[in-house]
């Protein structure tokens, strides 16, 4: 008897690149002329057994609000209830139900697409340009298509005729795009369970070495921290000691995601518990110096290592309670400090410990005082760098100083759930681009 074939069953994962990716339309105007306009906001999956396009499961997820045409006023009436209202259905969504090949270039793809409240069967013809693997070892696939829509057939009711019965708006709507997809992930299930269990010892591991919030609030009952890696661990930390009467904060950011990042962030506790906690180090300056030189040190031992794969990002401050003084120095991570109504930013250094592009010798601290009531925060570059806001753009320093702002005005036990509404909302269905974390005192 010929022993049954064993058929790998293999799940692979793919997403837009929104960098490459476009969807585009145009609707005539006047019927004499076209408008061309973009959505600038969506989120495109596809799952495949193995490689194979023909198994693709598509969903496609499209933010109404990103709708471009450069004309503002239009766009503002294309987002009321005449059009897409926005409001009420945020999203034009497209779900595959199979795909066909019909030659080794063209798939036949056919789903439901849904506009509004109304859904409808579709066909598309999608173009299939290869598959690549870039100078940064990503998997990439091209695709492209040109289908085209009656927009009453989707509730898009909205008619204007000129005096000679001309439509303002054009019924047929012809849609572009032009699609590179990036490969997330190709294992089989076995290997699969055995990243989820090592990913899961990591996180385990890196917690245990994570001090608990509670010794803060031993000091300054008002403190609180969000802390919230892309992956199940990262290279964000934060690290808490009590010397001489003085309590030392870190918050940090080690290069890297997941697995990589928890390892270095790891590795660079280790280091402060020694500078700080074992060699009872504790001027700001000189605990960066060492942590500078103790990654230095560390990659000189690692044949083949260049120090920017260890490079550091950090806030070091020591505050003294009886004096009522903050000393401070930061290597990439700004302090922000709300005073007296007021949002003061100091600045960080541009460089990061375990660089070798830097004179540190030049960096100092900055000392000042605080008083009751001051708000002191000090935060990675996650949250400023999230992509989202319904247009897919990054949050940014000046909306993230806005955020500050806005959370150091509130009573301190409704903070942390408005930071974390804020990021949620921002974000939106985008995925989380970095590890995030903020801390925060009011004295």
């Amino acid at each position: 008897m010929t022993a049954p074939q064993v058929i790998e069953n293999r799940k692979t994962r793919w997403k837009a690149d929104p960098e490459l990716s476009s969807l585009t339309f145009k609707v005539k105007h006047f019927m004499i002329s076209r408008v061309t306009g973009s959505f600038n906001d969506f989120q495109l999956h596809i799952e495949t057994d193995g490689d194979d396009f023909r198994t693709a499961r598509i969903e496609l997820k499209i933010v109404v609000s990103s709708i471009l045409t450069g004309v503002e006023p239009r766009d503002a009436h294309l987002r009321t209830g005449d059009f897409f209202d926005v409001q009420t259905y945020p999203y034009i969504t497209f779900k595959s139900t199979f795909v066909e090949q019909v030659n080794p270039t063209l798939y036949r793809v056919h789903g439901e697409l849904t506009i509004k409240n109304t859904t409808r069967t579709l066909q598309l013809e999608v173009e299939y340009s290869g598959k690549l693997t870039d100078p940064h070892g990503n998997v990439k696939a091209g695709f492209s298509l040109n289908t085209k829509i009656n927009r009453f057939d989707y509730g898009l009711q909205w008619d204007y005729a000129l005096q000679n019965s001309a439509a303002v708006v054009g019924a047929d709507i012809a849609f572009s795009a032009n699609i590179v997809v990036i490969k997330q992930q190709d294992e089989n299930e076995s290997s699969a369970e055995s990243d989820v269990q090592s990913m899961l010892a990591a996180y385990h591991t890196q917690q245990s070495q994570l001090p608990d919030i509670a010794f803060l609030h031993n000091y300054f009952p008002q403190s609180f921290l969000f802390f919230k890696s892309r992956d199940l661990v990262g290279g964000d930390f934060y690290w808490f000691d009590e010397i001489d009467n003085k309590i030392v904060v870190v918050v940090a950011d080690a290069t890297g995601h997941g697995m990589e990042g928890s390892l270095k962030a790891m590795m660079a506790i280790s280091m402060l518990n020694q500078i700080v906690s074992s060699e009872t180090v504790h001027q700001p300056r000189e605990i960066l110096l060492r942590l500078h030189q103790a990654i230095l040190a560390s990659v000189r031992k690692s044949a083949g290592m260049r120090s920017s794969m260890l490079a550091i990002d950090a806030a070091i401050v020591i505050i003294d309670p009886q004096k009522q003084k903050i000393d401070y120095i930061g290597a990439g991570i700004p302090l922000y400090i709300y005073k007296g109504g007021e949002l003061v930013q100091v600045d960080a250094y541009r460089f990061s410990a375990g660089s070798h592009f830097h004179a540190i010798n030049d960096l100092n601290s900055t000392c000042f005082s605080y008083q009751a009531g001051d708000t002191l925060f000090l935060a990675s570059d996650g949250f400023k760098d999230q992509y989202g806001g319904g247009n897919f753009k990054k949050m940014g320093v000046k909306r993230f100083r806005t955020l500050l702002e806005s959370a150091a005005g509130q009573p301190f036990d409704q903070i942390p759930e408005y930071i974390q509404n804020e990021f949620t909302t921002y974000k939106g269905w985008v995925d989380q681009m970095d590890d995030v974390t903020l801390l925060s005192i009011r004295f």
